[in-house]
């Protein structure tokens, strides 16, 4: 069944900001400097909206290509079946 590409998006925001929360959660806090950008990443990535999403490199391709490979498996079985009839229409 083909999804929602907002849905996708809104699953790999979500993935995003879980991803940065775990690096902040497993920061020691031994370097300052890298625990601040650890947080403040964790804040850029929380304030990204649907539109950045689809924008950024990575993510928005990974979303815009899932949601292509989505849209293929539904529509070639029923493209191929249509072949396949074309074909046995001719050959009757």
């Amino acid at each position: 069944m083909l999804r929602c590409p907002l849905r996708l998006v809104e699953q790999a925001r979500l993935a995003a900001v879980e991803a940065a929360q775990a690096a902040v959660n497993t920061d020691d806090g031994a370097n300052v400097a890298i625990a601040n950008r650890l947080q403040a990443t964790l804040v850029a990535v929380q304030g990204l909206c649907n539109d950045t999403i689809l924008g950024a490199n990575v993510i928005g391709t990974c979303i815009v290509t899932a949601a292509l490979q989505e849209l293929a498996d539904a529509m070639l079985p029923n493209k191929i079946l249509q072949c396949v009839k074309r074909y046995l229409r001719r050959e009757a």
